[in-house]
């Protein structure tokens, strides 16, 4: 398995920077700190990212392009329209179910934390996703989540 496949895997199949799905096909590595700027090609420093993002990330670091995201609002819009898909999802499921009040818990705790100004790349918010996924799959909501951005001009 290459390098490249390992770190798809690792990140969950997902962007490093902006958290779409990716697979080893249309992965490209990129450097956190870049070569440009001192960077090495250890392990630690290297991540997958989409081809959108490795191009538009240039020569910053990984912080200076999070920084640059959320000054256009890119991972915090995309995430919290998200998260207010689902909890609008949520009307419909009965409120005695307690996987609906954990998915609830869990919308809102993330909502808080990307409002605080942390990126969907933070530990803390990838193991929120990570179960707002499972529970909103379990509860056959994720079905219902728009894919991409086509879709959510069709849900408007």
């Amino acid at each position: 398995m290459s390098r490249l496949s390992r770190k798809v895997r690792e990140q969950m199949g997902r962007c490093y920077y902006c958290r779409e799905k990716i697979d080893s096909m249309n992965a490209t590595e990129d450097h956190k700190l870049p070569k440009s700027r001192g960077g090495s090609n250890v392990w630690q420093n290297v991540v997958a990212a989409c081809w959108t993002c490795n191009t538009q990330k240039g020569a910053m670091t990984a912080e200076e392009f999070r920084d640059y995201r959320r000054k256009l609002k890119l991972d915090y819009s995309q995430a919290l329209e998200g998260c207010f898909f689902l909890l609008e999802s949520l009307v419909n499921l009965s409120t005695a179910n307690p996987q609906h009040r954990l998915l609830r818990g869990l919308l809102l705790e993330k909502i808080e934390l990307l409002e605080g100004g942390i990126p969907e790349t933070d530990r803390n918010v990838e193991f929120i996703s990570a179960h707002i996924e499972r529970l909103s799959t379990e509860l056959n909501l994720a079905a219902a989540r728009p894919a991409n951005e086509d879709a959510r001009s069709a849900h408007a």
